[in-house]
């Protein structure tokens, strides 16, 4: 069968082939990341229904930067070398 993308993940972030017990530990890291903010489901419902979906994705992308972990830390002074940090959990989140 075709690897799973929490497979694909784990290869791209690790270089190696994930056992079944890191493939779950993916999926299961990735469901209780998955939370999506009141505020980013409120501009999602305010969407004109013409509005075509790739605006409608990048729009509710870009909303969800309020709560970026990267921002915080952009502007709090971090340095630049530990920021990749704070870029994954936002790619996680």
């Amino acid at each position: 069968g075709q690897p799973k993308p929490e497979s694909l993940l784990w290869l791209l972030l690790t270089g190696e082939i994930p056992t079944a017990e890191q493939e779950a530990s993916v999926t299961k890291e990735l469901h209780e990341r998955s939370e999506v903010p009141d505020s980013v489901k409120q501009t999602i419902a305010n969407f004109p229904r013409d509005m075509h979906p790739m605006t409608q994705l990048c729009s509710a992308v870009l909303a969800m930067q309020s709560g970026s972990v990267f921002a915080k830390d952009y502007f709090g002074g971090t340095h630049k070398m530990e920021l990749w940090k704070s870029a994954f959990e936002d790619t996680m989140n």
